[in-house]
């Protein structure tokens, strides 16, 4: 099972790429003699979607207890596998993610006591071993992903979002 994690960080590298590809490519377009316009367009498109076709994604095995993060390009990730010996549940965790803590920084100058959560979406393994397979979620898709991705497994799903921690029996 394939899952693509929404990963901002390789998301602004990309976009910075594709931006980086398209300027140069005018600017060689702009520059150069007309027979190596057409080659060095032609390069710098291909690297653009390239860009755009790939993700950062994870692969878990659960027949042969295994997982691998990585660049997934045409529905491969390209990775190591990683051995596990089991694989316990899947988590809700929230964190202040990077976008939101500008945001709570503002708010609590203006507002007194206001948080954004950024939640996490992880699958534990091996007792205290986590892979984080989402970030950055609402609690509503986060909880949902969660509860489909522990069906798939026959896993239970720890919610580590309210003030108390609760398991959450998928099956039922």
């Amino acid at each position: 099972m394939i899952i693509s994690t929404n990963e901002r960080f390789f998301k602004a590298l990309k976009y910075t790429l594709i931006g980086v590809l398209i300027l140069g490519a005018c600017g060689l377009a702009y520059f150069k003699e007309f027979p190596y316009d057409i080659l060095w367009v032609t390069i710098f498109s291909a690297l653009v979607v390239f860009l755009f076709m790939t993700t950062i994604s994870t692969d878990i095995d659960v027949k042969n207890l295994r997982y691998k993060q990585g660049i997934c390009l045409f529905g491969k990730v390209l990775g190591n596998w990683q051995q596990v010996s089991k694989f316990s549940y899947v988590s809700i965790f929230p964190t202040l993610g990077k976008s939101e803590q500008m945001v709570a920084q503002l708010a609590l100058s203006n507002f007194g006591d206001y948080k954004a959560k950024e939640l996490k979406v992880n699958l534990i393994y091996n007792g205290n071993r986590r892979v984080q397979i989402k970030e950055g979620l609402k609690y509503g898709k986060a909880k949902k992903f969660a509860i489909s991705t522990a069906k798939q497994f026959n896993l239970k799903v720890y919610d580590c979002v309210g003030k108390e921690n609760v398991w959450i029996d998928p099956l039922q």
